[in-house]
């Protein structure tokens, strides 16, 4: 090693370098040795814990922070984040435990409590979790940070009148407060959300257009709904404009980059737009590879997305997020055997990662093969994430493929509050029903697809023929004989 790098100061910048150019193992390495030299090393263990959850490596992340809650065990923001990552691993059990004790010990302090109800809510206990948020209000109805959790688990919970009702009334509090700018801001934008999940297009611009970019300040929230809104409603030129201001205020920001080029691309300018893509997926920093492969993908150009993916993989070996993109476009392109392969090396690296079990489940579910590996995996995800309705209807449909069509119903209609303009659950929705014996409800069903823009369109339309056809037979009083 040079001397130079042996100063702290030079490692750090190493460690911080390498994270960055997704040469984790390195980072990781130059971290330790950072820690070797001072166990007490704040800085050096809060990148290490950083690096580790975004890996998905809990166990490793919460070993450092146990370590850090030990030498400061004062600090409430130590404690919250074990936690915190607690019930990222899906642990609910032990993370209620301990925000309950966090909460016993420090009742004074509200962030605690509403940590445990994030955590009831995560694990289903939604009247308790609720109970919680709404004595924290009216113990003090001028708090802010409760008012927006709660909505925000409304809105996850569906329950989308009651989430605009508290927001409003955030709005209304805050009036023109020149100290609640931020408040007026956040709530303006979530209700911008929630015109979104309505389809309210018309809406979601008149809340979110004047936030999304302001005074040459992004509002990467607000932005990024914003640009949804312009997918969802097939309006091209708006996602271009607000892209380009986005890209204008904030140069080196590759999402908004890519997002121009997505839009120029879905605006009908295409060699400009690949241009700019290429460029994206040359790059030497991951970010800009992946933000190149996922605009390939929205723009459903899976094979593009795989080559970018491809290349990514050689050149950062390291990126799960790259075996992730190059997994799901290979897919989507066609190439299932070859996308299982890539989803068993990025679960050999990343067992715990919920994203891919439930996409090589669903995969295995849907081509009726691996059925109990599928389970084993779909299960797990479904633990971790158990309002996740992707992986709610994944699992419900092996159910389905399994003949347990009790269990399915359950989790596909759950899936379906969840997610209610998901064109995939009203799919095998309309297949449980035509399994029961229902023909008019699946056609109901696989119709209501079809408006939603299912990516297969012409596998449901035959469906729809097939079955219209026995529907009518049925109906059809004539007798009939055999030839």
């Amino acid at each position: 090693m040079p001397e130079g790098r042996s100063q702290p100061g030079l490692l750090r910048l190493t460690a911080e370098t390498r994270a960055k150019s997704g040469r984790l193992r390195e980072a990781e390495e130059a971290y330790r040795a950072l820690l070797q030299r001072d166990p007490q090393d704040r800085e050096s263990l809060a990148a290490l814990v950083d690096l580790y959850e975004d890996g998905d490596r809990f166990e490793e992340a919460l070993e450092l922070l146990r370590r850090l809650e030990k030498q400061d065990p004062e600090n409430t923001d130590v404690a919250e984040r074990i936690t915190l990552d607690l019930a990222r691993a899906g642990r609910f059990a032990e993370a209620e435990r301990r925000a309950r004790d966090l909460a016993a010990r420090r009742p004074e302090n509200r962030a605690i409590r509403r940590l445990l109800a994030h955590v009831l809510f995560e694990k289903g206990s939604i009247a308790e979790g609720e109970q919680i948020l709404r004595a924290l209000l009216q113990a003090d109805p001028e708090d802010e940070a409760t008012r927006r959790a709660y909505a925000m688990e409304l809105l996850r919970e569906r329950r989308l009148d009651e989430g605009a009702k508290i927001l409003t009334e955030s709005l209304q509090r805050a009036g023109q407060d020149p100290k609640a700018t931020e408040t007026r801001r956040s709530a303006t934008v979530e209700l911008g959300y929630l015109a979104l999940l309505k389809k309210d297009y018309a809406e979601a611009r008149r809340l979110l257009e004047p936030a999304a970019v302001s005074a040459g300040v992004v509002n990467g929230r607000a932005l990024r709904i914003l640009l949804a809104v312009a997918r969802d409603g097939d309006t091209p030129a708006l996602g271009l404009s607000v892209a380009r201001a986005a890209a204008q205020a904030e140069p080196d920001e590759v999402e908004w980059t890519a997002s121009v080029a997505e839009f120029q691309h879905r605006s009908g300018d295409k060699k400009l737009a690949e241009a700019t893509l290429d460029r994206l997926a040359s790059s030497s920093e991951p970010d800009a590879v992946l933000a190149a492969a996922d605009v390939y993908s929205r723009l459903k150009e899976f094979s593009r997305a795989s080559r970018v993916a491809q290349e990514a993989s050689r050149r950062f070996p390291e990126s799960t997020e790259v075996l992730f993109r190059l997994g799901s476009s290979l897919e989507r392109g066609g190439s299932p055997a070859e996308a299982e392969k890539v989803f068993r090396q990025l679960l050999s690296a990343r067992p715990n990662d919920s994203a891919a079990q439930n996409y090589l489940g669903y995969m295995w579910a849907d081509r009726g093969v691996n059925l109990e590996q599928a389970r084993e995996l779909l299960e797990k995800a479904v633990a971790r994430e158990p309002r996740n309705a992707a992986y709610l209807d994944s699992l419900g449909w092996l159910d389905f493929r399994q003949g347990k069509l009790e269990a399915a119903e359950k989790r596909l209609q759950e899936a379906q509050r969840r997610e209610p303009d998901d064109p995939t659950i009203e799919e095998h929705l309309g297949d449980l029903s035509e399994r029961q014996g229902n023909l008019d409800k699946a056609i109901v069903h696989w119709e209501r697809a079809l408006a939603l823009k299912h990516e297969e369109p012409d596998k449901v339309r035959q469906k729809l023929v097939r079955f219209r056809a026995r529907s009518s037979k049925k109906e059809d009083p004539a007798p009939r004989r055999d030839p």
